[in-house]
């Protein structure tokens, strides 16, 4: 009989003897989430602007400001693709871990999609709870709502250092780490 088990507000488990199921939802603040939307339109906006101006009023620009209108609106769209991305990650997305039968699989799943990445438990170093190395700026970036990643807890597949966890807390992490190391080691 499988047990379910809940670490935090991000993680839910599914064990036995034999078997380890663990889903890692995302978790944002609700203002977190109003802030990113607010952001979406905004950014929406402006690069919509932009581009009108640029269509209606091109033969009236010049060669460098088209050329700079044309950078800065392929700026715009990837960080529009960054953030709407986000978005929907925030609603869709889950981590999928599978641990079963000697093998370890890690799934980062966008509603019913996403690759595995699976190996034998052999090939596994134990889990572990790893600070982020980033100081500042750069760490609060990948920790913010409108940023994809942010993954905590550090393992070795075969010689390639991997991460998993994304913006878990440090206690969290720490657990989730001792259950994946304890069911990987059998």
């Amino acid at each position: 009989m499988a047990k379910v088990q809940k670490i935090g507000k991000q993680i839910y488990l599914e064990k036995d003897n034999r078997r380890l199921l663990v889903e890692i939802f995302p978790n944002p603040s609700s203002k977190s989430k109003m802030w990113l939307n607010l952001w979406l339109v905004g950014w929406s906006c402006c690069g919509l602007v932009v581009l009108f101006q640029l269509v209606l009023y091109a033969s009236e620009f010049e060669k460098e400001q088209i050329v700079f209108l044309l950078i800065y609106l392929s700026l715009w769209a990837y960080l529009e693709f960054k953030i709407f991305y986000s978005l929907l990650w925030n609603r869709n997305g889950k981590e999928l871990i599978k641990v079963e039968g000697g093998s370890f699989s890690y799934t980062k799943l966008f509603g019913e999609r996403g690759l595995p990445f699976e190996v034998d438990n052999a090939a596994l170093s134990t889990f572990k709870y790893e600070k982020s190395t980033e100081r500042g700026i750069l760490n609060d970036i990948n920790k913010s709502a409108w940023m994809v990643g942010g993954e905590v807890i550090e393992y070795t597949a075969g010689d390639k250092l991997r991460r998993l966890g994304m913006k878990l807390s440090e206690n969290d992490a720490v657990k989730l780490s001792g259950i994946l190391s304890r069911y990987t080691q059998k």
